[in-house]
C-alpha cells in the first residue's frame, strides 16, 4: 500500500462518480479489505423542486436521508445540516473503531469548505494514517486545495481500476467501470 493518505478525486464528466466509488468499494471488499464511508444518491421528489440526498454506507449498505423535506417551491440548499453532523459521526466512529483499509468520502462540498461536514473525519483519518479518498467538483476545487495545503494526492478517476492502484490498492481483481 502507498505511503500516500490522503487522496483527492475530481470528477465532472464520465461515469458518475458515486459508481466509480461503489466499484471501488466492491473491489477492496472482494478481496477481504474493510471499507468505511458513503456514496450519495440524489432522489427526485415530485412534491418538491430540491432532489433528496441519500448516503449509503459503504461498510453496512444502509441508507440515510440528508435532506430537509421543504415542500413545494422551497428553493435554496436543502441539506440537513444534522444529519449530515450524524453522519459524519458516524463515520468519525467506524474509523476510530475498525481501522478500514480505506475510507471514501464521496463529497468535498459547501459544507466541507466551511469546514464542516466530513472534515473531522478526513482529519481522523490523517491522524491514524488511515487512507482516505474525497471526491470534489471543480466548483470546490480551490477549497479543497485549500483544505489540504498541498498533502493530497490527485487520482485519476477513469475507472475503479485506476483508482485502486493510485491508492496503492491494486490487486487482480480490482474492479472496473
Amino acid at each position: 500500500m502507498s505511503e500516500q493518505m490522503l487522496f483527492g478525486l475530481c470528477r465532472e464528466e464520465g461515469p458518475r462518480v458515486d459508481d466509480l466509488l461503489r466499484a471501488m468499494a466492491g473491489g477492496l471488499r472482494a478481496r477481504g479489505l474493510p471499507v468505511a464511508g458513503y456514496v450519495q444518491e440524489r432522489l427526485s421528489a415530485p412534491d418538491c423542486s430540491c432532489p433528496g440526498i441519500l448516503l449509503h454506507d459503504l461498510a453496512t449498505g444502509a441508507a440515510h436521508g440528508i435532506s430537509e423535506k421543504r415542500g413545494p417551491g422551497a428553493s435554496g440548499c436543502n441539506l440537513d445540516w444534522a444529519a449530515l453532523t450524524a453522519r459524519a459521526g458516524d463515520l468519525e466512529r467506524a474509523v476510530a473503531a475498525c481501522a478500514p483499509a480505506l475510507v471514501i468520502v464521496s463529497r468535498f462540498g459547501k459544507a466541507e469548505a466551511e469546514g464542516r461536514g466530513f472534515c473531522g473525519v478526513i482529519e481522523t483519518c490523517m491522524e491514524r494514517s488511515v487512507p482516505v479518498l474525497v471526491a470534489y467538483r471543480t466548483g470546490f476545487a480551490e477549497a479543497w486545495a485549500g483544505y489540504h495545503g498541498g498533502l493530497a494526492t490527485e487520482l485519476d478517476g477513469r475507472d475503479a481500476a485506476a483508482l485502486l492502484r493510485g491508492v496503492g490498492m491494486a490487486g487482480e481483481d480490482a474492479g472496473s467501470q
